[in-house]
């Protein structure tokens, strides 16, 4: 599984969540060397809007955590970085060396 920045288990008033948040809980504690930001766990129903506040926190918290690292800028860097090479590539598609 992917390391996520944040975890979010939806319709968590069905049966299995808890075991869910469980299994997420222990999978991160398996990380032999943890970083410095500690994916949250947040439980959500969306159809009740229950859950709601807490991942908007979530989220906030994250992104200044992401900020006060620079992080984020670095992010942006790499993913603007990706996408000009994607284009660049893009654009070779249709051109072959014997043309």
């Amino acid at each position: 599984m992917e390391i996520a920045d944040i975890f979010v288990v939806n319709k968590a008033d069905r049966e299995g969540a808890d075991g869910l948040v469980t299994s997420i809980r222990q999978m991160l504690d398996m990380n032999p060397k943890p970083g410095p930001w500690r994916p949250p766990i947040v439980k959500t129903v969306a159809t009740h809007n229950e859950g709601i506040e807490e991942l908007f926190s979530a989220i906030e918290e994250h992104r200044g955590f992401l900020v006060s690292t620079g992080s984020l800028a670095a992010r942006r860097k790499e993913r603007i970085r990706a996408e000009i090479i994607r284009l660049w590539s893009a654009g070779f598609q249709h051109y072959s060396i014997t043309d």
